[in-house]
């Protein structure tokens, strides 16, 4: 098993930041240039050895700034091993979690995996696991913005699959490989033809973007026939296309990255979104509102194997400035109603001649939280609501006895 300080090819592992099923993933630091860092993946299952020994080179071809390149590869050492680029930040999840994507940061960053996958395709690699843990986010994101080329990277193509010859096995669970039946991946992200266990293809990685693009515009995965406008109303219409079109039967899915990438262009426009704001005298950093906590980004939890943890100098609990995504505001509960109704309901009884006003307020009241209590199932404050019903039921009557008899005097 490897250990810490154990030399691999020109590297000294550091310290374990991922462990799967079939491998582990190390930070480790070059053993003369101490300041150079990179992650190694070493397999520990035989089976996966003999799969690396197929992928490893696959993955070499992968040359594009939206992807973490592979720097060494040797599947006849002891151990076996993949150097591949390090890369200090974060995952996308944290940035899903705490909803601080904009809708612009979200199409920012859907539009550099789909250049990324754009170039795997075309070289015959499919990715087969793409979620936000697969999807690293550079902490310079928060200086130069999103849309720059670099600031999101797609990592563990270890566990994709050569279109071609590659034979592939999910690292993050145990399962036999004949039983697997080239399923990898996470199952709330994999395209249904993968699920089924029939062989994909470019178009089964356009689906989890569509899942990704609906989780970072609302914070959900989606449901049914649910459109990302549903749950977020400032999503515009052409978004909700674009999703509709991911999101879907392989015979209506998007035919490649590329068509994806055209239609992406063609609703929302070719040019890249303006980078973020740099924080100075004259530009505070924005406001998040106070029912979401802190702007700073959560340190991740356990890390997958798409996740490297931060060496000393590396934070990986930067506070990008992404605008957070804040809900559009909802009408009272029905404790709040009910404790309305009660308000209004003795504001009737001290003077009467307002009974008629506040009266009927208080009933109308106390009947709404009833009803929504009745929906939910929440029986907080009936005892309020009842009491505020009864209460300006009396005050309606003897208000509009009162005022009847001064008319009348």
């Amino acid at each position: 098993m490897p250990s810490a300080n154990q030399r691999i090819g020109e590297y000294l592992l550091d310290r374990l930041i991922a462990r799967g099923a079939f491998g582990e993933v190390w930070l480790a630091r070059h053993h003369v240039w101490v300041d150079q860092f990179a992650a190694i993946k070493i397999p520990t299952d035989p089976q996966y050895i003999r799969n690396l020994q197929e992928e490893g080179s696959a993955i070499h071809s992968l040359a594009h700034p939206g992807i973490v390149r592979a720097l060494n590869f040797d599947p006849y050492a002891d151990p076996p091993y993949l150097v591949m680029e390090y890369i200090p930040g974060t995952s996308l999840r944290p940035l899903i979690e705490s909803r601080n994507l904009s809708i612009t940061d979200a199409v920012a960053v859907l539009r550099q995996i789909l250049s990324a996958l754009q170039h795997a395709h075309a070289h015959g690699i499919l990715h087969r696991d793409l979620k936000p843990e697969n999807i690293l986010i550079h902490e310079d994101a928060a200086k130069i913005g999103l849309s720059a080329p670099g600031m999101v990277k797609l990592t563990d193509f270890g566990l994709g699959k050569a279109a071609v010859s590659a034979q592939s096995i999910e690292m993050s669970i145990a399962a036999d490989a004949s039983a697997a039946a080239e399923l990898v991946g996470t199952q709330s992200y994999m395209a249904p033809e993968l699920f089924a266990g029939r062989e994909g293809d470019a178009r089964a990685d356009l689906y989890s973007c569509g899942v990704i693009l609906f989780e970072m515009l609302t914070g959900e995965k989606p449901a049914g026939t649910d459109l990302p406008s549903a749950l977020n109303p400032r999503t515009p219409k052409a978004v909700d296309e674009l999703f509709r079109r991911s999101y879907a039967r392989l015979d209506k899915r998007f035919s490649s990255a590329a068509d994806f990438l055209a239609a992406l262009d063609a609703h929302l426009g070719s040019h890249a979104p303006p980078p973020l704001p740099r924080h100075g005298p004259h530009h505070a950093p924005p406001q998040v509102p106070p029912n979401r906590g802190s702007a700073r980004v959560p340190a991740p939890g356990p890390a997958s194997a798409g996740q490297f943890a931060a060496p000393p100098g590396h934070p990986m609990g930067y506070s990008p400035p992404f605008r957070a995504y804040s809900a559009p505001p909802r009408a009272p509960s029905s404790s709040g109603r009910a404790v309305m109704s009660l308000v209004c309901s003795l504001l009737s009884l001290p003077m009467f001649c307002m009974g008629p006003l506040f009266g009927p307020i208080a009933v109308c009241l106390g009947f709404s939280a009833i009803a929504k209590m009745n929906r939910t199932g929440n029986k907080d404050g009936r005892a309020l609501a009842i009491t505020g019903m009864v209460i300006g039921l009396i005050g309606t009557v003897f208000g509009t006895m009162v005022t009847f008899a001064m008319i009348m005097r």
